[in-house]
């Protein structure tokens, strides 16, 4: 689609698109990968907020667009766009791409159906490519998004979950079948399915399920059946911290946040509470449970024990003092009396090396 735009009227790449004629949606994808309302990233993109889910101090997004009259010509970009010290996206990134994309339409944009990443993007240097995993799961959700249908392996997928072929024959179901079932829980009783079937599935699948459910707001049925398999390994002599970690991520956008700050508490009084996949889990998908007073404190006291020690200590909360509101809240976890010593040690060596860089 050829089209004749101008810097000196476009100046946000919401209004990039709109000039274009092509319809967009924004997706997060670093913590979640979940759409960003259109309003939302136009505040973002004016520096009227700040990006709401940053991670390692960029926004990781992906865009798709499509023309107004076929959702099959759709087209991709994946951007990995810095952010400044406010987590806000800078002027100079945003004119700097708006111009690398003005000179695409001035080419003509063209979409596919297979959700390739534009060629054209391929020198930009804000382009990246997504690993496999996410790669499939933004597929499933862009295809669900568009009215498409899902992938060809989605029906294989479907019939391994419903029980419809042997427990143990899960090396045929493709990763890209499993992203959409997890993107199509309320067609075809996935939902159901899955609540159904997580108490024995292998763990391969089970790890690849939980990796595309944590994308997902799960129902209470099926968050129950997951937090059932976590509380059983939770309750063994010697419980798998990667497995209980996987329950937990799964359960990061679950409709039941009661139920998760529940299991969170029980997991950070638990011995694998220092381990490194729960904290990593919890500071990267379960962050906003941070807001809880409680929680945060046994996150901290937990992350000071951790047995990488003080430089994943540091790595992980410069990651959490990005977010909106997360500086506040770790500033007033400081004043808690009740701070082991290990934590008012592990606080003090951070905020000396912060005030050298920066952060």
């Amino acid at each position: 689609m050829d089209v004749n735009l101008s810097m000196t009227t476009i100046t946000s790449l919401s209004e990039f698109f709109q000039s274009s004629g092509f319809q967009f949606r924004v997706f997060d994808m670093g913590r979640h990968i979940r759409t960003i309302a259109a309003e939302d990233f136009l505040a973002i993109e004016q520096a009227e907020q700040a990006y709401p889910y940053p991670m390692q101090r960029q926004a990781w997004i992906g865009l798709l667009g499509w023309p107004e009259d076929d959702t099959k010509k759709h087209f991709v970009w994946f951007l990995r766009l810095p952010l400044d010290e406010t987590g806000q996206l800078s002027y100079v990134v945003r004119d700097d791409l708006l111009r690398r994309l003005v000179k695409m339409a001035e080419q003509g944009l063209n979409g596919n159906d297979d959700l390739a990443l534009q060629t054209s993007m391929d020198d930009n240097p804000f382009g990246y490519k997504p690993t496999d995993e996410r790669m499939a799961i933004f597929h499933a959700k862009a295809r669900k998004l568009l009215g498409l249908t899902p992938s060809k392996y989605y029906q294989h997928a479907h019939d391994y979950f419903a029980g419809q072929l042997d427990i143990d024959q899960w090396s045929f179901v493709g990763l890209q079948g499993i992203a959409d079932v997890a993107a199509r829980l309320d067609e075809d009783e996935n939902a159901l399915n899955l609540a159904d079937i997580i108490d024995t599935l292998p763990d391969i699948p089970f790890e690849v399920l939980c990796q595309c459910l944590e994308n997902e707001a799960l129902d209470m049925n099926l968050s129950q059946a997951i937090a059932r398999r976590a509380t059983h390994e939770l309750a063994k002599q010697e419980p798998h911290a990667g497995q209980i970690a996987l329950c937990l991520r799964a359960l990061s956008m679950s409709q039941s946040p009661g139920m998760r700050r529940n299991m969170l508490e029980h997991i950070l009084t638990s011995k694998v509470a220092t381990d490194i996949q729960i904290l990593v889990g919890i500071s990267g998908r379960c962050w906003e449970d941070l807001e809880d007073e409680l929680i945060l404190h046994d996150f901290l006291s937990a992350l000071a024990c951790n047995p990488e020690g003080q430089d994943l200590f540091n790595k992980v909360l410069a990651d959490l003092f990005t977010l909106p509101g997360m500086r506040v809240n770790i500033m007033t976890a400081l004043r808690n009396p009740q701070r082991t010593d290990q934590l008012s040690a592990a606080l003090g060596q951070f905020f000396a090396s912060i005030r050298q860089s920066g952060i």
